[in-house]
């Protein structure tokens, strides 16, 4: 995002040319493509965010079951590490 007369605005591929061509860094077609994509994202995403009212991001359309089971499959994950870990420490 950058800001222009009309407030913040995404980057456009005009702006990406021209910031390569300033810094000599050459994007791949992608690289470019995901950045324009994220620029609007994050716009898209603030714009929503300016809403007291509107839910947290992240996990809210994770039933209470799904978020049962993520804290599950999370500590297990964690348990298993912690496991590794002091088998190489005693080993």
């Amino acid at each position: 995002m950058h800001f222009s007369s009309m407030g913040e605005v995404p980057f456009s591929y005009e702006q990406i040319d021209a910031w390569q061509r300033v810094t000599g860094v050459v994007l791949l077609p992608w690289e470019a493509l995901t950045l324009c994509g994220l620029s609007i994202a994050y716009g898209n995403e603030k714009a929503a965010g300016s809403n007291p009212l509107a839910a947290a991001p992240g996990g809210v359309y994770e039933s209470s079951e799904d978020s049962v089971e993520r804290r599950e499959r999370v500590s297990k994950g964690l348990a298993e590490q912690l496991r590794s870990f002091r088998r190489k420490s005693e080993a």
